[in-house]
């Protein structure tokens, strides 16, 4: 079921058993790029339903990180730089899909502001082990070092967001 979701992730219809772990370079770079684009968005929507203007400054200034991150990664993530299989660690895939499932739980109008962020930190700590994982496939050290800093920046994006979280 989890595979599932995470095939729906990935935008593909389905994932072969002997493929639940083993992911093609386009694919990676497709889930690198739709997690991007949707930490942007959440973060704009949490901007918007904000009435505290420091936390609205953090959901923008995030925001604006995460699209510039799918730039990075757009650039970053291709056969020339990563090797063209990555196997990525069920802990990861399993994240990622409960996250993917968890998004249209997002979209209820139950859902309070501590709902959503407590979904962005775990996704910011999948992002951090998904981009430090990619580090080992990486094919020289500019793109190591590219990674590494993706993987630093959501480590930071957590803790921004785990000292708002302390408050709600």
């Amino acid at each position: 079921m989890l595979y599932n979701a995470f095939a729906k992730f990935l935008g593909v219809s389905a994932l072969a058993s002997d493929e639940k772990k083993r992911i093609g370079i386009n694919e990676v770079r497709a889930m690198a790029i739709r997690s991007e684009i949707g930490a942007a968005r959440v973060y704009e929507a949490l901007a918007e339903l904000t009435e505290n203007e420091e936390m609205k400054k953090l959901f923008l200034t995030l925001a604006r990180e995460e699209w510039g991150h799918k730039e990075v990664v757009e650039r970053l993530i291709n056969e020339k730089t990563l090797s063209p299989v990555v196997e990525l660690p069920e802990e990861i895939v399993t994240e990622f899909a409960v996250l993917y499932e968890n998004a249209e739980r997002l979209l209820s109008p139950e859902t309070t502001a501590k709902d959503v962020v407590d979904v962005a930190l775990r996704a910011e700590l999948a992002s951090e082990k998904f981009y430090a994982h990619l580090i080992d496939y990486a094919k020289d050290e500019k793109a190591r070092s590219a990674l590494q800093m993706l993987a630093n920046m959501e480590r930071d994006h957590y803790s921004r967001l785990m000292t708002w979280r302390l408050l709600l």
